[in-house]
């Protein structure tokens, strides 16, 4: 199921819930990639922004694979514990 899909089907089911956009989505996660201290570089390829310089011009973001592999993961590990501390405030 797409993205878009699940937070409509959300938004749906939770009424009175404050407009929300994909944009929001992807300032939180990288909000929560700097609380993670997750590089610059390594944030920009997990959200596919275009990385400038002779390399990235010539070369596919493939080479990066390691890079984004290890930084999702962290985000991953990150999130799951932002997770659970909102369990325990709420």
């Amino acid at each position: 199921m797409p993205v878009s899909t699940a937070i409509r089907k959300y938004i749906k089911h939770n009424e009175g819930h404050e407009h929300f956009v994909l944009k929001d989505l992807c300032r939180t996660c990288k909000r929560l990639m700097v609380d993670a201290m997750i590089n610059r570089e390594t944030r920009n390829l997990i959200q596919g922004h275009g990385l400038t310089g002779i390399d990235f011009k010539h070369y596919a973001h493939s080479k990066h694979l390691s890079e984004k592999q290890q930084g999702l993961q962290t985000f991953t590990e990150h999130f799951q514990k932002v997770i659970v501390e909102s369990k325990d405030v709420g």
